[in-house]
């Protein structure tokens, strides 16, 4: 990475530059040298697996490394420790996509068997999907001018990634699931009426639409309630009445398919009013 030699342990990553080794400061190293992967020839992706917070994706950008999947840390905390060694990971395009065997989380309902978790690195969000196949490996190979990566399972089998059936169940649906991180518009302490929601999504339609809210003023949700499906380009959603007092919002969107999972949210507008409005402040986002 940036023309550096990067070397990892298990708790420490360490740079050389061809006349001196230093070490990078406050990272982890990688629990399995096969989650090690350069994106777009700039990022290196890798994953840490330990007791604590620790654990997750890591992005090296040639100078130090971040942990980018916090978003998804319920699933991450449903990786099982005896997989932190095996975990194994490839590219396609601006994807990093790692197999990181069965996720299980009861304190959430998250069971995902065989799970893939995918960043694309230009829009920097993650989702989480089943494959078909229990990954060990990853390899490139050049061929007719083409580089293509291809994966090996636990069945000694060989197959090139990138192909939607890759992420078919023997044509059985898929589901896959998305949240994103809990937001408070006015901040924790300010209780708001959340009045409704629009979605700029492609590839969408069919999408299930949840969400949770925070702080009523005390309370958190404890299940998801559903606003609806994504039917358009532009699709809006208006908040119950019974339920749309609170400090902060959490969305979720869910769907089944028999195809990997492309569709791209472009934008989430949230729109709300404060419990006490002056007189200049109206709806607004």
């Amino acid at each position: 990475n940036s023309d550096r030699l990067l070397i990892f342990k298990n708790n420490s990553l360490h740079r050389y530059d061809g006349s001196s080794l230093s070490q990078i400061k406050g990272v982890p190293g990688t629990t399995s040298q096969r989650s090690v992967q350069n994106v777009k020839d700039v990022f290196t992706i890798y994953f840490h697996g330990s007791l604590g917070n620790r654990t997750g994706f890591y992005l090296y950008d040639g100078v130090t490394a971040t942990k980018i999947s916090n978003a998804i840390e319920k699933h991450i905390a449903g990786i099982a420790a005896a997989n932190f060694g095996s975990v194994a990971a490839w590219t396609e395009g601006n994807l990093y996509r790692a197999y990181v065997g069965t996720i299980t989380n009861a304190n959430y309902g998250i069971s995902v068997t065989n799970a893939v978790l995918t960043i694309d690195v230009e829009t920097m969000t993650w989702s989480i999907d089943p494959i078909g196949k229990s990954i060990l490996a990853s390899a490139r190979l050049r061929e007719s001018g083409q580089l293509n990566t291809y994966l090996g399972d636990s069945d000694a089998s060989v197959f090139q990634a990138g192909l939607t059936t890759v992420f078919t169940h023997d044509t059985a649906e898929i589901p896959f699931v998305v949240e994103t991180r809990v937001v408070y518009p006015e901040g924790s302490e300010q209780i708001v009426n959340f009045t409704r929601i629009q979605i700029i999504a492609r590839n969408a339609n069919g999408v299930k639409l949840e969400y949770k809210l925070y702080n009523q003023p005390e309370k958190v949700d404890e299940k998801w309630s559903s606003l609806g499906e994504v039917y358009a380009d532009k699709s809006e959603f208006t908040f119950p009445r019974n339920n749309a007092r609170g400090s902060g919002y959490q969305y979720r969107l869910s769907q089944s398919s028999s195809r990997e999972p492309d569709m791209l949210v472009e934008k989430i507008s949230t729109f709300y009013q404060p419990e006490f409005i002056p007189k200049s402040r109206s709806d607004r986002q």
